[in-house]
């Protein structure tokens, strides 16, 4: 009676705890894409370099697809996204040569260019897939340009959030001013007409938030581009806010 007592409680024991396959097969997991080529065009050399983080596992397939086609759309572009972050990577691989190893035989200047693309890809919390893309590209024009985009995704549903899904609506009516006010710390600004008249930023009233944005544990990230709320010559601004800090977050979204 009591080895069978004894077989029972193991067998107990074991049913209660997941297997390594099973373990595996839930847990999110990342894996990368990287190529650097260097293509000869008509009047110098373009190089491409890239490395692309992306979900790679995830318990839910139909989640899992969408996620990392629309991971594909933001790092290559929505007309290379395709099933798989292997067949997007494909696709854009063989759109490089047309696309930048061809210029005008009549330009007067010795053309070389690059573009540099990558990504990281990051958990937050348990459920909450933060995603930043890298941008650098010199393709001929008065300047190379620099940009930053985020994405986030909750992973239960596959939706990419917006801010509506973080914050209430009092939140939102008051996250600008969160963000006018940091950027003022940070560019150690007295006043908005200050920023306009020495760092060409756009009128205060502008500025508002965007769903160019990050999250932490901690914090929300705010990404504004060249252009986006400042001249060239400004480069980007980044505002980081303390979550804990803003009203009408919406905290149980990082549970």
């Amino acid at each position: 009676m009591k080895n069978t007592m004894r077989i029972i409680v193991a067998a107990l024991l074991i049913a209660a705890l997941p297997s390594c396959k099973g373990t595996s097969s839930l847990s999110p997991a990342f894996d990368s894409i990287e190529k650097e080529t260097n293509l000869p065009t008509t009047t110098g050399n373009f190089k491409i370099t890239y490395h692309f983080e992306y979900l790679s596992a995830l318990a839910d397939a139909a989640i899992l697809q969408k996620i990392q086609k629309e991971m594909a759309s933001g790092f290559f572009g929505p007309e290379y996204a395709r099933a798989t972050a292997v067949e997007s990577a494909a696709a854009f691989d063989a759109s490089l040569a047309g696309t930048y190893g061809v210029r005008p035989e009549n330009s007067g200047f010795k053309w070389d260019g690059f573009l540099h693309l990558t990504s990281k890809a990051v958990m937050v919390g348990n459920n909450i897939l933060a995603c930043t893309v890298d941008r650098a590209e010199d393709n001929g024009g008065a300047h190379g340009m620099e940009q930053t985009h985020h994405a986030n995704w909750d992973l239960r549903t596959g939706k990419r959030l917006s801010l509506d899904d973080l914050f209430a609506p009092e939140g939102m009516a008051a996250l600008g001013e969160a963000i006018r006010a940091q950027i003022l710390r940070d560019k150690g600004a007295s006043s908005w007409q200050q920023l306009m008249t020495d760092n060409c930023y756009n009128p205060e009233a502008e500025v508002l938030p965007v769903e160019n944005f990050t999250l932490t544990a901690t914090d929300i990230t705010f990404t504004y581009n060249p252009y986006d709320i400042a001249c060239y010559a400004a480069g980007d601004t980044k505002v980081t806010l303390p979550l804990a800090n803003l009203a009408g977050f919406k905290k149980e979204i990082l549970k």
